[in-house]
Order: C-alpha cells, then structure tokens, then sequence
C-alpha cells in the first residue's frame, strides 16, 4: 500500500510539472506566433507551400506515425502500445507551423497529446530504474489530465475527461481518482503561476427564464445538429482523402483556404479567430460566420494541417450561439456560453466534460441548462 501512494505521489509531481511546463512553452510561443499572422495577413498567401512544407516533414521518420488524439482515445480505453515520444516536440512543431500561415486550426488538443507523449515516456522509463509501480492506464489517464487541465485551465473537468474518453468502469474511477486530481491541480496551478495564455470569457448572470424552455429544446438540437453535420462531413472527408497523394492534399487545402480569404476580404476566420469569439459576447453575428468557420477548420484538418479542432470548433460554436439567440429570441450570454462547449463536446464524445467546463469557466447555474443540449449529444454520439 505504502508503496503504491509513493509511486502515485512521484507520479504526481513528475508528470504535472513536466507536462504545465511543456504546455506553458508551446502556448506562449504560439501566441507570438498568432499575433504575428494577425499583424502579417499577406502570410496567408504562403499557406499553400506551407502545406508543402507539412507534407515534406511527414515523410520524415521524425514527424511520421504520429498517434493523433483518437488514437490515444482507443489506447487509453485498451492499453496495448507505448505512445510515441516523437508525438510532443513533432506535434508542438507542426502545430507551430501551421499557425504561423494561418490554417484554422487549435492548440488544446495538442497540449492532449504532450500530455500523453510526456507522461508515458517519462514514467515508463522510470519504472525500469526504480520501484515504482504504476498500472499504464493511469499512466496515460495523467498525461492526458495534465495536458487538459494547463491548457484548458480547468481541473476537474481534466479529470472528468480523462475518464471519460477511457471509458473508465467505476472500479477505476476509484482507484484512480485521487492522483488525477492532484495532478491536475498541480497542472493547473504551475499554469496560473507561469501565467499561461489562455482564452478568457466575460462574465454574466443566467438570463434564461421557465417561459424560455421551449425555445432551449429547439437551440439545443439545432445546435447539436450543426454538430452532427460537421462531425459526418470531417469523417467522411478524411476516410476519402486517406488513400491521395499526400503531398497534392496539403496543397490544395493551402490553396482553397487562400482563395476563402480573398473571396471573404477578411483572414477574421482563419487561424484561432479570437475576435470572433469576443464579438459572439457583445452582438449577433449572422450564421454565415459560423458556417464560415466551420468550413476553414475542416478544409484545415481534412487537408492535413496540425493543431486539432477545439478552440475553432469552440468559436464556431459560440458564433452560432449568437446566430441562434437572436432568431429564438435567448438572452445571448447564455447562448454564446454553452455553443462555446457543445461542438467541441460532440467532436470528442465528452458531454459530461463539457459540463463540468462550463461550471468552472461560467457558472454552476449555466452548467445546469447546459445539460439540455449535452443530453442531445449524449444520444446523437451513442447511436452513431
């Protein structure tokens, strides 16, 4: 017994200083790199090189056979091989990269991955060397907790995502629990002290009333359908360019993606899009914004570019909560806040997570009328 609380407790501290700090390094870089597109958006014009560049790199031994966020997904649920200790520095470099030409693409999900990268390769390796004694599965569960508590800067639902994307039975749940958390507070305080960047969001009261229920059913679904028709279109698009030629993807994604900005005479909706978000919170934006948005992600991440979905399937989703509360007449707060959690939550399958973040991120109140729409994404993700 003793035995295992000192390897949980070395754990702890290896893997949550480690991983917020790996974390802290890639965040703060990446937003030099991202007020520099911001300020140079003729860079947009080279996206389709840098496509090139991406798809150069990954004939590289270095930068291929990287596991991506799924495939962690499926070795957390059954653990079989060691993730690669490739996948942080390559991932954190294409992430990089892409960013620098304005492909719309994110930054927490990679921070997922350093998670998981670090965390197994650090404890693994010291499990040969000492007498520590750790069962892989919360090996990864750490990693995983780690990376999602210092990039979303919410601790609890770090630890409510890293079961709930291992299916964890409430055997494990029990066992596991109490390192998870200590993990991600760790995470999350070595983050606020190293003051990380994160995205920030205004405060507000719950403005929905009873009179408004009828009204939340229908945003609900609506907003879960635009999920499920953005979650369909990826798969689909991904499965069918598989097989093409690697090199020809990344360039005419580059290439369509420049074309969207001329055509658009805007770059608002390329790269992480942080003024879309801020404008979602003060007025109604028109829902081609979101349908906008959503386009650049899936050309970026159809086309190969690195960095995952979520904070642009977050902005996506707090546009079209603006859209919505307007023509549904709901307070737009509330609207906004939810869509923020709702895209990304049906993406990954982690309702519950998506609650727990609104709780942390807004209210307790505002998590609770969040269960509405996360019911619909509950349902939708469990049939398919």
């Amino acid at each position: 017994m003793m035995r295992k609380i000192y390897s949980q407790f070395i754990a702890v501290l290896l893997v949550g200083i480690s991983v917020s700090l790996a974390v802290t390094i890639f965040m703060k870089i990446l937003g030099g790199i991202n007020s520099f597109f911001e300020t140079h958006p003729i860079l947009i014009y080279f996206l389709p090189f840098a496509g090139l560049v991406l798809a150069g790199l990954k004939t590289q031994k270095f930068f291929s056979k990287l596991e991506t966020t799924h495939e962690i997904e499926r070795e957390l649920q059954r653990p079989e091989r060691k993730i690669s200790s490739r996948l942080a520095p390559a991932i954190v470099l294409m992430t990089w990269w892409s960013h620098l030409f304005g492909a719309s693409v994110g930054r927490e999900m990679v921070g997922i991955q350093v998670g998981a990268s670090v965390s197994d390769a650090l404890l693994t390796r010291l499990q040969k060397i000492s007498h520590l004694v750790l069962p892989r599965d919360l090996i990864l569960q750490m990693g995983v907790a780690a990376g999602f508590s210092a990039v979303f800067a919410s601790p609890f639902a770090a630890c409510i995502f890293a079961f709930e994307i291992s299916r964890s039975s409430f055997a494990k749940i029990k066992s596991n629990l109490v390192p998870l958390i200590l993990v991600s507070l760790l995470s999350f305080f070595i983050i606020l002290k190293m003051n990380t960047p994160h995205l920030y969001f205004p405060s507000g009261d719950l403005g929905l009333q009873w009179a408004d229920s009828g009204s939340w059913i229908v945003y609900s679904i609506l907003l879960v359908a635009f999920a499920a028709f953005y979650h369909i279109v990826l798969e689909k698009c991904l499965v069918c360019l598989e097989s093409k030629n690697t090199w020809l993807v990344h360039f005419l994604g580059g290439l369509i993606l420049t074309f969207l900005a001329i055509a658009l005479q805007t770059t608002k909706f390329h790269g992480l899009s942080l003024d879309l978000l801020h404008q979602s919170f003060l007025e109604s934006l028109p829902v081609s914004d979101a349908i906008a948005k959503a386009s650049t992600i899936l050309i970026s991440i159809a086309s190969g570019f690195k960095g995952g979905e979520v904070v642009p399937l977050m902005i996506t989703g707090g546009a079209l909560g603006s859209a919505l509360s307007s023509a549904l007449h709901l307070p737009l707060f509330d609207c906004v806040a939810v869509g923020l959690a709702v895209l990304f939550c049906y993406r990954l399958n982690c309702p519950a997570t998506g609650i727990a973040w609104i709780a942390f991120a807004f209210s307790l109140k505002l998590a609770l009328v969040a269960i509405v729409p996360m019911f619909f994404v509950f349902v939708s993700r469990r049939k398919s």
